[in-house]
């Protein structure tokens, strides 16, 4: 059986993007479907049970160790990826207007931040009613589309996705270098591109959900810009010159700051995965907007902060 036979066989739910797949392996040009694939047809059964024996015995020498977590991750990533996707797509099929977001999947520059928008709306499809790519007339002739609305209660809820890539200095540097807080430029674009022209016409609330999977963003760094810069606040004896008192305290520098008009965004979950082959580890943090039009209800909260990609 051919390789590219056996992985619809193996992988079914695969099959309603079957044609594509098929036809942009055997292409010369560039996709990242390629690149799944090609790992995916270059595991050794054999020295993957090797590998997961290794990692099970605590008693492995750490280079053995080392080398098994390295085949795994390197040789068997591009099976994880189908496995994971072949999961999504179950659920996904399930949700009207989801031929869309396989449409996008073909986008070679839209593959990566077309999975996050797959996986989030396939997690709360199976448990929640959820509509993709809502459209928001804000004009006569004029819309925009957020990435989906999902009702956790009585009212809904507008989502939008985002999946920022690696800092390209990181990227290109050997040594050690600091860092500008990229958060709050990323949030603030989103905002003034495509939420701001239709945050009259919202009335419920938003969140902007960041998969930093890609990226070196994490939730200290969305804190930082949703609340303002962390920090410490002194109070000074100024007779004596002693300091007698240190409290935490957030400096006036906030996304709310830049734009007033941030008040629509209710919260932003920022999440972090790893996809491996058996299981996918998740982190995530909720935050919430403390100015915001529509806070969260405590169901609507509790709902959201049970995100686990472990339990797609």
């Amino acid at each position: 059986m051919k390789k590219i036979d056996k992985l619809f066989k193996e992988f079914p739910e695969l099959s309603i993007m079957e044609s594509w797949i098929r036809k942009t392996v055997a292409s010369s040009k560039f996709h990242p479907v390629k690149n799944v694939y090609k790992r995916y047809t270059q595991r050794n059964p054999k020295h993957f049970d090797l590998a997961i024996t290794t990692l099970k015995n605590p008693n492995s020498e750490w280079n053995k160790r080392w080398w098994a977590d390295m085949y795994i991750t390197h040789f068997f990533w591009g099976t994880a990826l189908f496995s994971y996707l072949n999961n999504n797509f179950a659920i996904l099929k399930k949700i009207p207007n989801h031929i869309k977001l396989f449409d996008k999947l073909k986008n070679k520059e839209q593959f990566f931040d077309t999975i996050s928008e797959i996986e989030f709306n396939a997690y709360f499809g199976k448990r929640y009613r959820i509509e993709l790519e809502p459209r928001i007339n804000y004009e006569q002739t004029k819309y925009k589309e957020l990435d989906s609305k999902i009702f956790l209660s009585s009212r809904p809820i507008y989502v939008e996705i985002m999946t920022p890539k690696m800092n390209r200095r990181l990227l290109h540097t050997s040594k050690a270098i600091a860092l500008n807080n990229r958060s709050k430029n990323k949030i603030l674009d989103k905002l003034d591109r495509q939420i701001i022209p239709i945050k009259d016409k919202l009335r419920c609330p938003l969140i902007i959900v960041i998969n930093s999977s890609h990226s070196e963003m994490g939730e200290t760094e969305v804190e930082d810009a949703i609340l303002g810069q962390s920090q410490l606040t002194l109070t000074i004896n100024t007779n004596t010159g002693q300091t007698i008192d240190i409290r935490p305290s957030r400096d006036s520098n906030s996304v709310s700051q830049a734009r007033p008009q941030s008040s629509c965004i209710s919260a932003v979950l920022i999440y972090k995965s790893l996809i491996k082959p058996g299981y996918i580890s998740c982190t995530k943090s909720l935050i919430l907007n403390t100015n915001a039009d529509y806070p969260l209800t405590k169901k609507e909260y509790k709902a959201l902060n049970r995100f686990n990609l472990s339990n797609i």
